[in-house]
């Protein structure tokens, strides 16, 4: 039987309102390859510490963003819960479920209307972070689309699941973004409104 070490992984966090919370994960490290020279974390390793780091930071940040929204801008009361949503967000660390609530407007300010919204949404449009889109974006840009995913693959977790017609996907859809943001701005640039005095 191999030795084991056990390392315990303590994250505390104080929000802006001052509320504290403290999380706890364990990882072990098989002692049998010190021999072998293996020292320190393996890229596995790495890449599993870093996706639960991830988890607990995004579950963090997500319900402080949560209670912000639920806070009406006109009366000050808390918004209506309607339901739960499941979605996965994709980080550079890995995809992180996510427990996320619809928010139905305020009946009191606003009694004739019924829509409702998700905070996760805005915040995250794509089911993606932004760095994340930008290194995928980055390295389809550089690479073939085969390439760039194997070596996502490689160095973050959980990306293997990703096909490389999710990397082309989301790299053209970024162009387009950028194009169609140029596209205006050259509007607005070429618009040359001569000054009312």
């Amino acid at each position: 039987m191999e030795a084991q070490m056990h390392w315990r992984i303590t994250l505390e966090a104080v929000d802006p309102i001052g509320d504290e919370s403290c999380k706890e994960f364990l990882i072990e490290k098989d002692l049998g390859g010190l021999a072998d020279g293996k020292l320190g974390c393996s890229i596995e390793g790495g890449k599993a510490i870093m996706k639960e780091v991830q988890k607990i930071i995004l579950y963090r940040e997500l319900d402080l963003w949560v209670r912000y929204c639920r806070a009406c801008p006109t009366c000050d009361g808390l918004l209506p819960i309607k339901d739960y949503s499941q979605r996965k967000i994709l980080t550079v660390f890995g995809e992180i479920p996510a427990r996320s609530p619809r928010l139905t407007v305020c009946q009191k300010c606003h009694p004739a209307c019924c829509f409702t919204f998700s905070p996760a949404a805005n915040i995250c449009r794509d089911r993606a972070t932004p760095e994340l889109l930008e290194l995928s974006t980055k390295l389809g840009a550089k690479f073939s689309y085969r390439e760039a995913s194997d070596g996502l693959a490689t160095f973050l977790p959980d990306q293997s699941a990703r096909t490389f017609t999710t990397l082309r996907n989301r790299t053209l859809a970024i162009g387009k973004r950028i194009e169609e943001a140029e596209r205006q701005q050259r509007w607005f640039e070429e618009l040359d409104y001569p000054d009312r005095t």
